[in-house]
């Protein structure tokens, strides 16, 4: 999104000028996914964060493709070789999911619960939220500067990491997850290689 639109969303949804909610704010994005964009930021006191913006519309864009795919299924639901996999029940699941995504208050709460029961967890590192800077198309949290798993693994990046930290690494993401689903009853549902990343060798 152009510059002018980001700060538009930031300065409504925070409620003042961006100078005067961070000390910096980068106008251009390190990051962007399908429903928002990351940009670089610190706060009145110095803290390093990230931003996560929504994209302009994307709300809109999001509900209209909605209401087409749900008109799809019910066409699809007359045809008795698509039948069987509910096409009705799949859209409506899928609904529920996106507009979940669209809030990022829930986002917010997720980290929050997360740096909760898994802060007894050594060599896991999970970025604070900072609520008071964040709504529900704003979410700003700390900035953490790793290597990611995939570049780790393919060897793209020069690390002083040994085949042993590698291997206690991927220990400590299986022992993570084992704990998430069996024990705590919630999990991570994106753990794509730019969600997880190694810092300083020996923690994810």
């Amino acid at each position: 999104d152009p510059p002018e639109s980001v700060r538009e969303i930031v300065e409504k949804e925070l409620g003042s000028p961006v100078e005067e909610v961070f000390a910096e704010f980068s106008e251009d994005a390190i990051a962007s996914a399908s429903i928002g964009q990351v940009h670089p930021a610190k706060l009145q006191d110095g803290t390093r964060v990230v931003v996560k913006v929504q994209h302009t519309g994307i709300q809109d864009t999001v509900n209209e493709d909605l209401e087409v795919m749900a008109g799809l299924a019910m066409l699809a639901s007359h045809i008795p070789e698509l039948e069987v996999w509910k096409p009705t029940v799949l859209v409506e699941q899928l609904s529920r999911s996106l507009r979940r995504e669209l809030d990022f208050n829930r986002e917010l709460n997720n980290l929050q619960l997360f740096r909760r029961l898994f802060e007894h967890v050594p060599g896991l590192i999970v970025p604070e939220p900072y609520p008071e800077h964040s709504s529900s198309r704003v979410l700003t949290m700390e900035r953490i500067d790793g290597v990611s798993v995939r570049s780790l693994a393919e060897d793209e990046v020069e690390t002083d990491s040994s085949e042993e930290s590698r291997q206690q690494l991927a220990k400590l993401a299986a022992e993570v997850y084992v704990e998430m689903i069996f024990m705590q009853g919630v999990y991570h549902a994106d753990p794509h290689p730019g969600n997880v990343l190694v810092v300083g060798g020996d923690q994810l």
